[in-house]
């Protein structure tokens, strides 16, 4: 078996982007999907309802998370040590 590539994705439902290397946690890929967008209420958002996400390029430069795309200016946002709770999934 050989691997073919490694795809990295920082925020769910965004365009990811090929590494070379990629450290392996239990959880998965270190920084692998540990971002999420929400809306103004805390509900997350997928490409499932907002397709154009699927267009914004993620790039992390140490804390600092930028969001670009054709349809907005940049958005940059620095992490902090406050959490909040979020809804994931709904069980139907």
């Amino acid at each position: 078996m050989k691997l073919a590539s490694i795809r990295f994705y920082p925020v769910k439902s965004t365009s990811g982007h090929d590494v070379d290397e990629a450290e392996v946690q239990p959880w998965g890929l270190a920084g692998d999907r540990r971002y999420v967008v929400t809306d103004e209420h805390g509900e997350m958002l997928t490409a499932r309802k907002v397709p154009r996400m699927l267009a914004c390029l993620p790039h992390l430069d140490g804390d600092t998370l930028t969001l670009t795309g054709p349809h907005a200016a940049p958005l940059r946002v620095v992490p902090t040590a406050e959490r909040r709770t979020v809804a994931i999934w709904t069980v139907l």
